[in-house]
Parts: C-alpha cells; structure tokens; sequence
C-alpha cells in the first residue's frame, strides 16, 4: 500500500475522461520533469489501477483507471475519525526495489463508487484520520498514513455521463 511521506505545494491538475482509459488524472509537469515509477493494483485481469510517482520526490504525478471493476451507486461504508486536512500533492515512500524495478504490483481488490458529481476508488476499509486536497483530487490516509481511498470531485454532467458510459453503468 502507498505510504504518505510528506507534501509538496499544490500543482493545476488535468482530467481525461475516455473510453480505453475511463479516468486519468495527470498532476502539473511532473511527469515531464523526474521519470516515474508506477504503483499498481487490482486483481491485474479485470481490474487495474496505475499510480505514476517521481522515482526520486514520490510526488504524485499520474492517476490511471484502467481496468474498472463494476461501480458502484452508493456511498462506501468507509469511517471518518478525521484530525486532519491538509491542503498540497501527496509524496509517497519508495522502496529501492520499487525504483530498480520501475513498477510495484499488489494484488488486491479496489472498488469504485460514484456519488453525486464525484468519483471514490477505495483501496482499504481503515479509518480515514486524514485527507490531503489537491484541487478536485482528496486523498485519503488511515493512522498509518497508508493511502486508503481517492475522491475525483467535481465533474460536469457531460463528464459524468461519458464516465458512466465508459464504466458500462446503466443510467
């Protein structure tokens, strides 16, 4: 699971909404700037998510659904204790493996739950002690400061409905 490590200043965000990849969300330049590793999970077959991180900083830099596992139309059952929110990009802990190797798989379910205007890929049912905002992207931490769940808010009814079709949800 990805480990909080520290923040770095908020960066402008670009949302892509398409039918071979659902949902990207790319952070600032930083792409451009530190080579990434990427952070992925699922079960790998039909479902998969991909995390792209500066292979140095750790600083987010990508967000990719790309094999969506059936939405959900509801709220998750996830737990609020929050102490604190903070606003700026999440930089996450990296192993040396991880940066040799350029990805890091863990194999584990996710769920995605769409409510209202936004969109909840949900990682781990821990109670969430704090979050971290990065214009329309929340994040989400247990005690440990392990990423439990990501909030995309926001979206317009021509983006939520593409999202919708992409996801294969009846309307």
């Amino acid at each position: 699971m990805l480990k909080l490590k520290k923040l770095y200043a908020v960066t402008n965000i670009k949302i892509e909404i398409d039918y071979y990849i659902p949902i990207k969300v790319i952070f600032g330049d930083r792409e451009k700037n530190e080579p990434s590793i990427f952070w992925r999970t699922g079960n790998l077959k039909n479902s998969l998510i991909e995390i792209g991180v500066g292979k140095i900083s750790g600083n987010i830099n990508s967000i990719k659904l790309v094999l969506a596992p059936k939405a959900i139309i509801k709220s998750p059952v996830q737990r609020f204790d929050i102490e604190n929110e903070q606003i700026g990009l999440p930089a996450f802990e990296i192993s040396l493996e991880w940066q040799n190797n350029y990805t890091l798989d863990e194999v584990e379910d996710f769920e995605i739950y769409i409510i209202n205007n936004s969109l909840i890929i949900t990682f781990a049912s821990n109670k969430i002690k704090s979050k971290v905002v990065n214009d329309r992207v929340v994040f989400c931490f247990d005690k440990e400061k392990q990423l439990c769940s990501i909030e995309i808010k926001d979206f317009g009814i021509d983006e939520m409905n593409n999202l919708k079709e992409y996801l294969k949800i009846k309307k």
